[in-house]
């Protein structure tokens, strides 16, 4: 396992136990790191220096969360490559600023929704 060759530790979860969002909270909870890197078994990243342009935006100390392009798992068969190689919208930067809690909490629902809802299959968090 290649995780093991850099003395990470390594957190199993058994199939049946597994959703994406309790996994992340577990994760979330056991790490000591300031940032966080979060993907899905099945996407590639899009650019060999991704994670290096991700970073990049941490620089800036409000940010909080930066999800990248999602990549696309070419060959293997059990994909339909239909629903990956036409794109739904061209990658964009897209910056969103969280109001004070008390502004948050007097948004209706669904903008409080869209305000906090992005694809995490490829994000970085802080």
């Amino acid at each position: 396992m290649i995780a093991s060759k850099f003395d990470a530790r390594i957190i199993e979860i058994p199939p049946e136990s597994f959703n994406h969002g309790l996994t992340r909270s577990t994760a979330i909870q056991l790490a000591n790191a300031e940032l966080l890197y979060f993907t899905v078994q099945d996407a590639w990243l899009s650019k060999p220096d991704m994670l290096e342009q991700m970073l990049r935006h941490f620089e800036e100390d409000s940010v909080a969360a930066v999800v990248g392009e999602q990549g696309i798992p070419w060959g293997e068969k059990d994909k339909n490559p239909a629903y990956w190689f036409k794109r739904q919208s061209e990658p964009e930067i897209e910056l969103r600023y969280f109001p004070q809690p008390e502004v948050f909490m007097g948004l209706t629902k669904l903008e409080q929704f869209k305000l906090s809802s992005w694809d995490n299959v490829n994000a970085m968090y802080r």
